[in-house]
């Protein structure tokens, strides 16, 4: 995989406990293409070095007499809004929407959501989080220049290895970005900007995009529709991927197992770049409840499906 954050020494699993630091481990250093590696040495630093990385309305009415003027106001009603959280399917984000009371802190919300972890349906389809339990958002800012500065309490950097760290900065960063005024994320921890982080000593030197987290990414990512969306008859599609040839299939059944669309498709870029991908699919003759959208990649190999993604969709 081509991210440009990279961790030495074996990835953990993401449930895994904090990884003792050695007394004869190694500094790793990666910038651009070189990799240098020292041993014998008493401490273990891993560099993560990146490489781009309601309002209530009001009406007022005024009376204004001799004596004096009056403003009455009267709240009008908002509609729930509909937000993107990344979890966790195996060792990769994945994403989810959730429905909120209407806010303009919708990154507020948005962290909040995510902080709370998988809903019971979530964690029925595999998904899990790698945040500690007890994690807590403290403040989140943004800058005219589009960096988004978190701050979490400690626990969000206690507990588990190196992937577990770099997969709940993950979860952060794609959270986060998945607003336009989000171009990168700062890490602050109880008020501190965060430079070195947990135990694994995991070094950020820059604010951090999706691109620094290439290797906890899908080859396959979906980012709409979401698990159990109301799609309605016409099923828009889209995301990113790298994979070979840039080419992947996907198929649409429905609530009967009806095979309503299987075809080829292609991002916009592939092997070994991430390219886009945005197109839809009619559904119009598909038998109404819930169906699933299938997406693959065919091995180069023997033509195995391979990096697949299934998602449960509200069809009709």
């Amino acid at each position: 995989m081509t991210g440009a954050l990279l961790v030495a020494g074996v990835l953990l699993l993401v449930s895994g406990c904090a990884r003792e630091p050695s007394s004869d481990s190694s500094i790793t250093s990666i910038s651009g293409e070189s990799t240098t590696t020292t041993s014998n040495v008493s401490t273990s630093t891993t560099t993560l070095n990146t490489t781009a990385v309601a309002t209530t309305s009001t009406t007022t009415a005024a009376t204004t007499t001799a004596a004096a003027t009056t403003t009455a106001a009267t709240t009008v009603p908002r509609e729930d809004i509909v937000i993107s959280v990344f979890l966790t399917r195996g060792e990769h984000v994945a994403l989810v929407d959730r429905t909120v009371t209407f806010t303009v802190a919708t990154s507020h919300a948005a962290l909040t959501e995510l902080l709370a972890g998988p809903t019971a349906e979530e964690q029925q389809l595999g998904l899990t989080t790698a945040i500690p339990e007890g994690s807590t958002l403290i403040d989140v800012t943004l800058s005219s220049t589009g960096t988004a500065t978190v701050d979490l309490s400690a626990e969000f950097e206690s507990g588990g290895g190196s992937l577990s760290m770099i997969v709940r900065l993950a979860q952060v960063v794609y959270t986060m970005t998945q607003f336009p005024t989000v171009s990168n994320v700062v890490l602050a921890i109880d008020g501190v900007p965060s430079t070195v982080f947990g135990s694994e000593g995991l070094v950020i030197d820059h604010a951090m995009t999706r691109a620094d987290f290439e290797d906890v990414t899908p080859a396959i990512l979906v980012e709409g529709p979401a698990p159990f969306e109301d799609v309605g008859t016409n099923v828009r599609v889209h995301g990113t991927a790298n994979v070979f040839e840039a080419q992947f299939m996907v198929r649409l059944t429905d609530a009967d197992g009806r095979v309503l669309y299987e075809q080829l498709q292609m991002a916009t870029s592939g092997t070994g770049t991430r390219g886009t991908f945005d197109f839809t699919i009619d559904a119009s003759e598909a038998t109404s409840g819930t169906g699933s959208l299938r997406l693959w990649e065919p091995s180069a190999r023997d033509g195995t499906d391979t990096n697949i993604v299934e998602i449960p969709v509200r069809l009709g």
